[in-house]
């Protein structure tokens, strides 16, 4: 998912600068529990929540929330957004979960391997969904669902696995569990088969990917402690923690920019973000933070806007934040961004950015 180069670039070099965000509440879904999952480009959000029966629904943000779960199902969560706005999610019906794709709002189950249950994770611009399926015998397997099939992508030998991110090169990361389900992270691509992770002396799991190959994820230490991890040509990062035992890693952009959640050292869990060699409490980015708590943070975009989940008046509600540079624009049509960088990148001219690691 990228914006055209040197726009990107500037902007990207403005996110660097930037001390500050501001955020915006995307609701509830009237229970108690919305979660923002992930964002393209242009700061569409997709996402999930409880409505106030318990169940689980599906929704989109673009200018405003939009409930996405088929009249047809129990309920449905949605996991990835690609830049044409199409959505990746689960729909779930009599006990069943099906893998979902949305277009223009109107929901298209995918065929899996021939099992009972099919799950959508993520799905990038050339409309690949990266999810999992289970097979004819019940076992998980990782798949890429493509022009109305599913392909196997399964890390071999693995008694289970699942596809959890996908670039626009439509490399794949996921999680492979052995006989004994002790999770590795693993990367796949159709020219370059599969490659299993280092870990941190632990087992590993990998959540996204960028468009360079980044992938991050979380990783156990020797003690048994999970950190956020980020993997480089298959080499492994710590990222370290906001004090806490443990983080957990969610997405990458293609700054490498990390986002995730950390635990603080009196335990409760804060949204972070990892940029420039450290990690950052979000919480202490957001200017008008009144009333919020940031606790997750799970999709980040190229301009550095993050969606997530925190607390607002003790209610658990899904947000965006965008960096200070982008606070007058609302969600812009595709083509808006495009005409702010420019404008931007004239204002900008002889100015100084500061270097990005």
């Amino acid at each position: 998912m990228k914006l055209s180069g040197c726009i990107a670039a500037v902007m990207v070099a403005s996110v660097a600068g930037a001390t500050s965000l501001t955020i915006q509440d995307l609701g509830t879904m009237g229970g108690w529990q919305t979660t923002g999952s992930s964002i393209n480009q242009f700061g569409q959000v997709a996402g999930y929540g409880s409505d106030a029966s318990g169940n689980l629904r599906a929704f989109s943000f673009v200018n405003s929330q939009v409930d996405l779960t088929p009249a047809w199902s129990d309920g449905a969560s949605a996991y990835g957004i690609n830049n044409a706005g199409q959505v990746a999610g689960t729909s779930y019906t009599s006990g069943q979960a099906q893998a979902t794709l949305w277009t223009g709002g109107t929901a298209q189950t995918l065929t899996g391997l021939g099992g009972y249950n099919t799950y959508a994770n993520a799905v990038n611009d050339q409309h690949q969904v990266a999810g999992m399926s289970e097979d004819a015998n019940g076992d998980g397997r990782a798949v890429v669902y493509s022009a109305g099939s599913a392909v196997d992508v399964s890390l071999p030998g693995s008694a289970w696995s699942a596809a959890y991110a996908i670039n626009s090169a439509g490399m794949v990361a996921g999680t492979a569990m052995d006989q004994w389900y002790a999770p590795s992270a693993y990367v796949w691509s159709s020219g370059g088969g599969f490659t299993v992770l280092d870990s941190l002396g632990g087992s590993s799991r990998a959540f996204a990917i960028n468009d360079h190959g980044q992938v991050a994820g979380h990783s156990s230490d020797v003690w048994g402690y999970a950190h956020a991890a980020v993997w480089t040509n298959g080499s492994v990062q710590d990222l370290g923690t906001l004090g806490g035992d443990s983080s957990f890693a969610y997405g990458i952009n293609n700054s490498g920019w990390v986002i995730g959640y950390s635990a603080m050292a009196n335990g409760t869990n804060h949204a972070f973000l990892y940029m420039n060699g450290a990690m950052i409490d979000l919480n202490s980015m957001v200017t008008n933070l009144t009333g919020w708590e940031l606790t997750q943070a799970y999709g980040i975009n190229d301009l550095g806007q993050i969606t997530g989940a925190g607390t607002l008046d003790g209610v658990e509600h899904a947000f965006r934040l965008d960096p200070a540079f982008l606070e007058a624009a609302s969600v812009p049509e595709p083509g808006t961004y495009t005409l702010f960088g420019i404008g931007f990148v004239l204002l900008s001219a002889g100015i100084r950015f500061r270097n990005r690691r």
